[in-house]
């Protein structure tokens, strides 16, 4: 699975309104908050590849928007 960061749980939610938008895009579910203190959701591209749009609590970016965990 391919994952997209999020800086927030905000971010997720807009990634999803958009996405909602593209055609042959299959969403498998609406965000949720996850256990480990994040938000996201799944989905397929046209060829069927699975990714998540995540954002984990307590993550951030660096200078080069490189992922940071904490």
């Amino acid at each position: 699975m391919l994952a997209l960061n999020c800086r927030d749980a905000a971010e997720v939610d807009r990634v999803y309104a958009e996405m909602k938008k593209i055609p042959d895009v299959k969403l498998l579910g609406e965000p949720v908050n996850l256990s480990f203190g994040g938000r996201g959701f799944d989905w397929l591209d046209p060829e069927g590849n699975a990714w998540e749009v995540t954002w984990a609590d307590g993550t951030s970016f660096d200078e080069r928007e490189g992922l940071i965990f904490p």
